[in-house]
């Protein structure tokens, strides 16, 4: 059993350059809080930030150097939630990630949400519907996890019910960062782009009730935007 005291555990998972580090910076309010850059193995090992109610944890890329596939397994099944991220830059899922979820089985895939990074370099809604509804078979396919628009118990005609994960979160972290630059509709818009904020509010609800760790880090109060 999972340590309440200790936070509610947000696990960040993916490929190298899947956008990880910079997801959960943006999701505690704090410019650079997890060290990204656009080179591999920029993250080389398991790092965690208390922050608020949550403990965030930054992990390696799955197939970065060194073989940290064992090491970030071990942290996604210690998780109350995973992010499972993705680049829409790379297009479907990778062999190597299909690989890495199968191993993580199908327990730990009801408290995974599929992030979709980069939506925002440069936006692109074609492409993130082509990628997306190409995720989403490829999860039928080999694991036959089904995706709903609700993200809630499904139900087939003549199947019956039918347990559906929670929709893509689609996120652009390089607009929530500039909607701090604006100001009225102008950063409104840019907020609900980057999909930041409708994360945020989610993870808050599954922690909701499990109280903010006496010395976590609050996110800032000069970046978080609502």
């Amino acid at each position: 059993m999972r340590d309440r005291r200790l936070g509610y555990r947000v696990v960040a998972t993916g490929i190298v350059n899947s956008g990880k580090s910079a997801l959960l910076s943006a999701l505690a309010g704090q410019t650079g809080l997890f060290p990204s850059a656009d080179v591999p193995g920029c993250t080389a090992k398991v790092t965690t930030e208390p922050v608020g109610p949550w403990l965030l944890v930054d992990t390696p890329g799955l197939d970065g150097p060194g073989n940290p596939l064992p090491e970030v397994l071990g942290e996604v099944r210690k998780a109350d939630t995973v992010l499972w991220c993705h680049s829409l830059r790379q297009g479907e899922l990778r062999p190597g990630e299909l690989a890495a979820l199968a191993q993580m089985r199908l327990a730990t895939a009801w408290r995974t949400c599929f992030v979709l990074t980069h939506a925002d370099d440069p936006p692109d809604p074609d492409r993130q519907a082509i990628v997306s509804g190409r995720m989403a078979a490829q999860l039928a396919e080999a694991f036959g996890l089904a995706m709903s628009p609700a993200g809630l118990m499904g139900r087939d005609p003549g199947i019956g019910p039918r347990r559906c994960l929670r929709p893509f979160d689609i996120v652009g972290v390089k607009a929530y960062w500039l909607a701090h630059s604006r100001s009225g509709e102008a950063r409104a818009a840019l907020l609900a782009c980057s999909g930041i904020p409708r994360l945020r509010r989610f993870l808050d609800h599954l922690a909701a009730g499990h109280g903010p760790r006496s010395d976590a880090r609050p996110p800032a109060t000069s970046e978080v935007l609502a």
